[in-house]
C-alpha cells in the first residue's frame, strides 16, 4: 500500500490504523498532517514485524489521546518512537 500522498489534514480519528498489521515491515511517515487528530489509540498496536519507523514529521499534540499507540512493538521500535517524538506522553503511547 503506498501511503505517500495520503490527504489527511482532515483527519481526526487514527486508532486501530495499521493495528496488528503483521506484514508491515518499514514505515516511513513523510507527509502526514497530524493537526486535527484526537484520536490514534492503537494506531500500531501489535505491528510485530516493524522494524524500521521514522516518526520525523509525525506530531502528536498533547491533547491528542495515543493510548498504547506502540504497545506490542519490539524494543527496536519503541527506542526508535522515544528518540523521535520527544515531547509526546511516552507513558501512554506504550502501556
Amino acid at each position: 500500500m503506498n501511503i505517500l500522498n495520503f490527504n489527511t489534514s482532515k483527519v481526526k480519528d487514527m486508532s486501530f490504523m495499521f493495528y496488528c498489521c503483521y506484514s508491515l515491515k518499514i514505515f516511513h511517515i513523510i507527509n502526514f498532517d497530524t493537526s486535527q487528530i484526537k484520536v490514534m489509540n492503537r494506531i500500531f498496536m501489535d505491528c510485530k514485524q516493524l522494524v524500521d519507523i521514522n516518526l520525523s514529521n509525525f506530531v502528536i499534540y498533547p491533547e491528542t489521546s495515543a493510548f498504547m499507540a506502540f504497545s506490542g512493538c519490539s524494543e527496536t521500535i519503541i527506542k526508535k518512537v522515544k528518540e523521535q517524538l520527544k515531547d509526546a506522553d511516552k507513558k501512554s503511547l506504550f502501556a
